[in-house]
């Protein structure tokens, strides 16, 4: 998170015209001024840009709160239908469970009949076949005689067994036949049942599938709902340090134009050629950033280095490039723990990101004097000393005068 604080850059020149011309003062608080006016260009568009962000992705979530009820709707609709189906299904089978325990009750029922039938006919022509045998010797044994009439009552008699057991017969054929369809309608009925049971049993099974897919897809919603509403949380983070830090830099430019305007001047100094061994190195390390345009390290936009990054591990000594005279230290916003040096002639050099400062303003100061030790404060990915170089107020490119 970056820290909020008033920036004391324009002190550089804070002892006014005791330490440098009014002249060389003005053209750097000018020069400032430019570079704060981007800054805040860059940092509106920053929130502009956040502000566009918010907005899409609380379309988005409306999008997903209206797919995410539909989802619901459809959700109760499929667990409705599934449990209507699951409840046909269960009819269904008891329905089948009836049908079966009646065509075993028929089947057992026609194998009596036909028990019964087959013992019938059996005693129906023993018994038939006795009389027409055995009956004229029966009727002789028992009136010695044997008539015309007789006989014939004889034979109407056994006619009229005959029919009987034929009539018992029909009964029994009519009682299997009828039987026989009533099982052929229930085994029917059963097939019937059966196709049903399977089909629902599939239907079933395509709204349990459908109601888990629905599921899902709610949980996906929900899901993607929790990560906009993250990202919406972020994105206001986000904007709201920009504008902590928009409000840091309108505060400095305004003291800043405050400034020029009490100062009432315009004029602005000669230029002084770079001069290679004026100063020397304030810490041994490599350049890890140039003087320059580059990629922001923290903000990821293209801006301009105003000095070199000299690469060096925390608490590491930095000393004064030059004797001079020190007219501001303390904590200077994006700079962190800071120190500049007037050396005289329109020249100054700032160090800044310092995890803590040696000197104090208004002290004298020789080439080599250990002003602070090497930290990370400020606006800073790690330890490593800034180091500006000044002149006239303006930043210049430090390699032409070490």
């Amino acid at each position: 998170m970056l820290r909020r604080s008033t920036t004391r850059i324009a002190s550089l020149v804070l002892l006014g015209a005791t330490l440098l011309p009014s002249t060389p003062v003005q053209a750097y608080h000018r020069q400032r001024q430019d570079e704060l006016q981007t800054l805040i260009d860059q940092q509106r568009d920053k929130i502009q840009h956040s502000k566009d962000q918010e907005r899409t992705l609380l379309g988005q979530i409306d999008a997903s709160d209206r797919r995410r009820e539909i989802l619901q709707t459809q959700l109760r609709s499929a667990r409705s239908s599934l449990a209507a189906a699951e409840a046909e299904l269960k009819r269904i089978d008891s329905r089948l469970q009836v049908l079966d325990d009646q065509v075993r009750g028929k089947t057992t029922e026609l194998e009596a009949l036909l028990s019964e039938l087959y013992t019938l006919e059996s005693e129906m022509k023993d018994r038939v076949a006795d009389f027409y045998i055995n009956a004229p010797s029966r009727l002789a044994m028992t009136t010695g005689s044997v008539e015309v009439s007789d006989a014939v009552d004889v034979y109407g008699f056994a006619q009229s067994i005959f029919e009987s057991d034929q009539a018992i017969a029909a009964q029994i054929t009519s009682s299997k036949d009828a039987v026989t369809a009533r099982r052929t309608e229930l085994q029917l009925a059963q097939a019937e049942v059966t196709l049903a049971h399977n089909a629902q049993e599939r239907e079933t099974e395509r709204l349990a599938n459908a109601e888990a897919s629905v599921e899902r897809a709610a949980a996906a919603v929900e899901q993607e709902l929790e990560t906009k509403r993250q990202l919406v949380g972020q994105v206001r983070d986000r904007r709201a340090e920009y504008l902590r830090v928009l409000e840091s830099y309108e505060q400095e430019s305004a003291r800043i134009a405050a400034f020029l305007q009490s100062s009432g001047s315009s004029g602005s100094g000669g230029a002084i050629r770079g001069q290679g061994g004026y100063f020397v190195w304030p810490v041994s390390g490599s350049i890890t950033s140039p003087y320059g345009w580059r990629t922001h390290p923290i903000y990821g936009t293209r801006r301009f280095h105003t000095g070199i990054d000299i690469g060096a591990g925390s608490g590491t000594p930095i000393d004064a490039a030059r004797s001079g005279t020190v007219v501001d230290s303390g904590y200077m916003g994006a700079y962190g723990l800071a120190a500049i040096i007037d050396h005289g002639g329109g020249m100054a050099t700032l160090y800044a990101h310092m995890s803590s400062i040696r000197v104090g303003a208004g002290q004298r100061v020789s080439t080599g004097e250990v002003v602070g030790l090497v930290g990370s404060t400020g606006y800073s990915t790690g330890p490593h000393l800034h180091f500006e170089v000044r002149v006239n107020g303006a930043h210049a490119n430090p390699m032409s005068w070490l």
